[in-house]
């Protein structure tokens, strides 16, 4: 079954150019902007977890697009592994593409290239079937054990950062103008007061009322 057949669109990045790897710089890059550049088969699993573009992102900015790019990739993959039991028309395909667009909105989409790549190589075992239960248990298993300790890890990063790029409570505490209280604000507020501490607010006020000037 070729790509031709199935009606995808989208086109794999073209070989022999400089492929951008994902960083920082290509966070606002477009899902078709990666797809032409070569960005969404590059990188570390920590990488593109970090500077991915999330399935739900891609659904939001192009559905058609990602739909069949999905599609492509899958198509790639099942006559990589060449099993018996998979895919036998457009439909079943497109079913699969959707089930994981709608499952697996948290994951990147270069993520999801990435265990088509794994399936590929024979690094995740599929038991002789490539079919729409087989990829969302692999997917679901990279999500598990792999994209959920990177989220947990950049998501603790975010908060660290956060707080160091903001003033803490007590950094502002101690930046605010030192006023001591009146001798009749003290009462208000600790109407039990000792001899000596009584003595030494009345002296501070009366040097306070001397201060300024009063007569």
């Amino acid at each position: 079954m070729s790509e031709r057949q199935l009606g995808l669109s989208a086109r794999a990045s073209q070989p022999g150019g400089a492929v951008s790897f994902p960083s920082k710089e290509t966070e606002a890059l477009t899902l078709r902007e990666r797809d032409s550049q070569g960005i969404l088969k590059v990188g570390e699993p920590e990488v593109i977890h970090r500077h991915g573009l999330s399935v739900s992102r891609a659904k939001s900015e192009d559905l058609t697009y990602l739909r069949a790019l999905l599609g492509r990739e899958l198509v790639q993959l099942m006559r990589a592994v060449k099993v018996n039991n998979t895919f036998s028309n457009e439909e079943d395909i497109y079913t699969a593409v959707d089930d994981i667009i709608e499952e697996f909105k948290t994951l990147k989409v270069e993520e999801v290239v990435h265990v088509f790549a794994q399936i590929r190589r024979g690094k995740i075992e599929i038991y002789g079937r490539l079919d729409t239960p087989t990829i969302c248990k692999a997917l679901r298993d990279y999500d598990v054990n792999v994209a959920c300790e990177f989220r947990e890890k950049h998501y603790k990063e975010a908060i660290q950062e956060e707080a160091l790029a903001s003033r803490s409570f007590q950094e502002i505490i101690d930046s605010l103008p030192e006023v001591r209280p009146t001798f009749a604000e003290i009462l208000s507020r600790r109407p039990k007061l000792g001899p000596q501490e009584r003595e030494e607010i009345k002296a501070r006020d009366r040097e306070r009322w001397q201060q300024s000037g009063q007569p």
